[in-house]
């Protein structure tokens, strides 16, 4: 009885909005699906998304094609960044200016280029464990497997020396 009383109320109808987030990720036979019940019971429908971004694992450009027929609103207003200069290079980067948003960035000091692959990794990580100790979030990324490791190591054994990880014990599995 229950999964009987879920399934209806879990039922589209008319007064249903039905909010798509990441529209672009949608194939077009999914779509094909939610668009045939959307128009089925007279539901409106909001798709979010950004064409530019990655697609959905079944080559299709639904998305897209939903702006150029249907239509569509951009978002212009950045909300998350607080600073201008951080605005604007946020403005940049949505309209694929990458070079100067990048730019700014580094003029701000948040972009340092270091010519030693070694060099650049010990300072990720001497920076990583100096924003541990100011209880900073941060995050390291790497590209490859190998930088992975090489960065988990380097910042491991900067943990360690600073008192954030207890000696441990090895062993191979």
């Amino acid at each position: 009885k229950e999964y009987e009383a879920a399934k209806e109320r879990s039922q589209l109808t008319r007064s249903h909005v039905l909010v798509i987030d990441e529209a672009n990720m949608v194939n077009a036979g999914q779509m094909e699906k939610v668009l045939k019940k959307i128009y089925e019971v007279d539901a409106k429908l909001i798709c979010i998304g950004d064409d530019n971004q990655i697609k959905g694992h079944v080559v299709s450009d639904i998305f897209r094609g939903l702006k150029e027929t249907v239509g569509f609103v951009s978002l212009t207003n950045i909300i998350r960044q607080k600073v201008d200069w951080m605005k604007q290079a946020s403005l940049q980067l949505s309209n694929h200016q990458h070079v100067e948003a990048l730019k700014a960035y580094q003029d701000h000091g948040h972009i340092e280029w270091l010519k030693d692959e070694k060099k650049a990794m010990e300072k990720m990580a001497a920076d990583f464990a100096k924003d541990l100790m100011s209880k900073v979030d941060s995050r390291i990324l790497a590209y490859t497997k190998r930088e992975v490791k090489d960065l988990n190591l380097i910042t491991r054994e900067k943990k360690k020396k600073n008192g954030h990880l207890e000696e441990g014990s090895e062993f191979k599995v």
